[in-house]
């Protein structure tokens, strides 16, 4: 449960801020992107996001009055048409998750820490269509449930 709120958070933080819904709009989705919504009229590939949680630590405290503290591990995968793209987006992402705190979805996070990133690329199988650049970036997230 507590990966689910915190891909939650995740998601919001993603599609509220000014900084990343320039570059994704609300193309930002658990997995993989819905079909049909990373193109645009011109048949251009926009950017989009998907995440996932990949690792869950659940640390119990000695006082069972106060709730466990869990660490989340999330990977969010950013795709564009050009690398520079998949760059910038990915630059944006960081300004929003990196140190990001807050409430929500019943969890207070404490903070956020990109704790890794890399480049890809996505050659596609048909040879028709047009690469898309990836940036992948993994967070550690820290929270609790909000007592």
């Amino acid at each position: 449960m507590i990966e689910e709120q915190i891909e939650g958070w995740v998601h919001w933080q993603l599609v509220s801020s000014p900084r990343t819904a320039a570059w994704f709009g609300f193309r930002v989705t658990p997995i993989v992107a819905t079909q049909g919504t990373t193109r645009g009229p011109d048949g251009s590939i926009l950017p989009f996001a998907a995440y996932k949680a990949i690792s869950t630590e659940v640390r119990p405290y000695l006082d069972l009055s106060v709730p466990e503290a869990a660490i989340v591990q999330v990977s969010i995968e950013i795709y564009a048409e050009t690398y520079d793209a998949a760059k910038a987006a990915a630059a944006a992402t960081r300004a929003v998750l990196h140190r990001a705190t807050g409430k929500a979805y019943g969890n207070t996070v404490y903070f956020s820490l990109l704790q890794s990133a890399s480049d890809d690329i996505a050659v596609p199988v048909d040879g028709k269509g047009v690469p898309l650049y990836a940036v992948t970036q993994t967070y550690e997230i820290r929270s609790q449930e909000s007592i």
